[in-house]
C-alpha cells in the first residue's frame, strides 16, 4: 500500500489530503462548552476552594432548609417558623443534594455539587452573550463577549451562590435574550418561554416584579397583538403553578408578598433594618472597579446600542432597589449581570471595530482579527484582575472564610456528640454554616458568656471558638485545640456529652408571641 501511494505521488497523482477543520457548528459548540466549563470552574473558587459567605441568607434561607429536606435535620430560621419564605430554591438545592448521594454523602460532596449546579445555571449569561455576539459579530466576537462574561469578577463571586437574587438575575437575563427587541422574533414559543421566565422571576424574588413589568411592556411595545397576549397567558399560568407550589409547601401563595410584608408592616420589623442613601449601589460599584468603572461604563454603553432591553432591565432594577431604604450589595445582582452581558457585547463590538481599523491600515484579515481579539482579551483581563484583587472584592472573598474552614474541619471529625460555638459576635449559630456545613446530627450550643460556656460545656465535646484572651475557653474545661484557621480554632475534650435541650433560634423583636411552638 505504501509503495502504491509513493508511485501515485511520483506519477503526479492526487496530493495528500490535508486534515480538515471541524464544521462551523461543531467548532461553535466546542467553544461554548469550553467557555462554560471555565465559567463553572471559576465560580467554584469563592465558595468551595476558598470558601466564603456573602450573607447568612445563602445558608439559612436556602442551604440549611435544603439540608433539612435531604437529611432530616437542620436549624429552622424564623422565616420558616412563620412560613414567610418560599421553598422553591431550597427544594432545588435539596434535589441537587440528593443527586450528589450517588457519589457520597456529606458536605465534601453536596456543597461542590450544589455550587456547580447553580454555577451551571449561572452560565446562562455566558450563553446569551455568546449567541448574541455570534449573530452580530461572528465567531471571534462571540468568544470575546462570552469570555468577558465568564470572567467578570462580580459574576464569578456571586454566580454559584444560593441566593434568590442570583437565580432570579440569571432567569431574567434569559428572558431578555428571548425578547431581544433589536432582533424581533415571530416564534410564539419563544415569547411564551420568555413570559414564563418573567413570571418565574417574580416567584423566585417578588421584589423584581416592577422590573418584570417594565421588561414585558418594553418588549411588547409596537407588537401588542403578537407579544403581549402570549406574555400574559404564559406568565399567568406560571404564576398560578408557582402559587400552588408555595401554597402546598409554605401554606400561602407567594409567601414573601402575602405574609412577610404584612408581618413587616404590622410588627414594625423594618425599624430594625439599616437604611442606606439612594446612591449606595453606585458607591459600591465604584469601590469594586475604582477608576476602571469609566471604561466599563463605555463598554456597557456600546453594548446597550445593540441590546437596549438589557439596559432597560438594569436601570429598572437600580430604580426599584434604590427606592428601598434597606440595601444590600446582593440585591443589586440582577442589574450587575445585565451590565456584565452588555459589557461583553461592548467588548466584542470594540474588537470588531479594531479589526476593521487594522484592515483599513493594510493588515491581512486574519492577522487583524487575531490582533484585535488578543488586545481586547488582554485589556479585559487586566481590568478584571485588578477588580478581583482589589480591596473591595478581597474583603468579600474572605468574608466568613475562617469560620467556614473551621466548620469544614469539624465536619470531617470522625465522631462528635455535641458542638459548642463561642466568641463570634454573640450570635454564633449564625456564623458557622449550620448543619449544612457541620453535617453531624448532634446538638449545637452557642453560649454568649463565659459563665454560659462553663455551664453548657458538659453537653458538647467539640468547640469552635475565637482565639483571644476574652473568648479562649477556661483551662478547667479541658478543651485541647486541634487546629486554628486564623483566629478561629477547633478544640475537643475527652468524655461523653450530657443530654441538654438546644436553645431555640431567636426571633426578631416583636414576633416572640407569634411563632408557633
Amino acid at each position: 500500500m505504501i509503495a502504491a501511494r509513493q508511485a501515485q505521488i511520483a506519477e503526479g497523482g492526487a496530493a495528500v489530503r490535508r486534515r480538515s477543520w471541524p464544521k462551523e457548528r461543531r467548532l461553535t459548540a466546542l467553544a461554548l462548552f469550553a467557555i462554560a466549563a471555565v465559567a463553572i470552574a471559576l465560580r467554584l473558587i469563592p465558595i468551595v476552594v476558598v470558601p466564603s459567605v456573602n450573607w447568612p441568607d445563602e445558608i439559612f434561607q436556602v442551604l440549611e432548609p435544603a439540608h433539612r429536606l435531604a437529611y432530616g435535620y437542620g436549624l429552622v430560621a424564623w422565616e420558616f417558623q412563620l412560613g414567610v419564605r418560599s421553598w422553591l430554591m431550597p427544594g432545588l438545592v435539596a434535589g441537587i443534594m440528593e443527586f450528589s448521594r450517588i457519589v457520597g454523602a456529606g458536605p465534601d460532596y453536596y456543597l461542590p455539587a450544589v455550587t456547580a449546579g447553580l454555577a451551571a445555571i449561572g452560565t446562562i449569561p455566558v450563553f446569551c452573550c455568546f449567541q448574541f455576539c455570534r449573530r452580530r459579530f461572528g465567531f471571534c466576537g462571540a468568544v470575546i463577549g462570552a469570555l468577558a462574561v465568564a470572567t467578570a469578577p462580580e459574576l464569578v463571586y456571586f454566580g454559584g451562590r444560593t441566593l434568590t437574587e442570583v437565580l432570579a438575575g440569571h432567569l431574567l437575563v434569559l428572558a431578555c435574550y428571548l425578547l431581544d427587541p433589536a432582533d424581533p422574533v415571530a416564534s410564539w414559543r419563544r415569547i411564551a418561554a420568555a413570559g414564563a421566565l418573567l413570571a418565574l422571576v417574580c416567584v423566585v424574588r417578588v421584589h423584581l416584579a416592577p422590573v418584570v413589568a417594565v421588561v414585558g411592556l418594553w418588549s411588547a411595545w409596537g407588537h401588542w397583538r403578537d407579544r403581549l397576549t402570549t406574555l400574559i397567558v404564559a406568565g399567568t399560568v406560571t404564576l398560578i403553578l408557582g402559587g400552588l407550589f408555595d401554597f402546598a409547601t409554605a401554606g400561602a401563595p407567594l409567601p414573601l408578598l402575602s405574609r412577610f410584608i404584612p408581618y413587616v408592616r404590622t410588627y414594625g420589623l423594618d425599624a430594625h433594618w439599616t437604611t442606606e442613601p439612594w446612591y449606595y449601589y453606585f458607591s459600591v460599584e465604584f469601590a469594586v472597579w475604582n477608576i476602571a468603572i469609566a471604561l466599563v461604563a463605555v463598554l456597557v454603553g456600546i453594548g446597550a446600542r445593540q441590546a437596549p432591553l438589557f439596559l432597560v432591565a438594569a436601570v429598572a432594577t437600580i430604580v426599584v432597589h434604590s427606592a428601598i431604604g434597606h440595601k444590600e450589595y446582593r440585591y443589586f445582582y440582577p442589574a450587575i449581570v445585565m451590565f456584565g452581558v452588555l459589557g461583553g457585547i461592548g467588548l466584542a463590538n470594540t474588537a470588531i471595530w479594531g479589526s476593521e481599523w487594522l484592515r483599513h491600515r493594510g493588515s491581512r484579515g486574519s492577522a487583524a482579527v487575531g490582533v484585535a481579539v488578543m488586545v481586547a482579551l488582554l485589556c479585559w483581563s487586566a481590568i478584571a484582575s485588578e477588580a478581583w484583587t482589589g480591596p473591595a472584592m478581597t474583603e468579600l472573598r474572605y468574608r466568613w472564610h475562617d469560620q467556614m474552614l473551621a466548620a469544614r474541619f469539624t465536619s470531617r471529625l470522625p465522631a462528635i456528640c455535641g458542638l459548642g460555638l463561642y466568641g463570634y459576635r454573640g450570635t454564633d449559630w449564625l456564623g458557622y454554616g449550620g448543619y449544612a456545613w457541620l453535617h453531624h446530627p448532634v446538638p449545637i450550643y452557642w453560649p454568649a458568656k463565659e459563665s454560659e460556656l462553663t455551664d453548657t460545656a458538659p453537653a458538647f465535646d467539640t468547640l469552635i471558638y475565637v482565639d483571644s484572651d476574652a473568648t479562649r475557653p477556661p483551662e478547667q474545661l479541658e478543651f485541647k485545640t486541634l487546629h486554628c484557621f486564623g483566629p478561629m480554632c477547633v478544640a475537643q475534650r475527652q468524655g461523653r456529652c450530657e443530654a441538654r435541650p438546644m436553645a431555640r433560634l431567636p426571633l426578631p423583636e416583636g414576633l416572640e408571641g407569634v411563632a408557633p411552638r
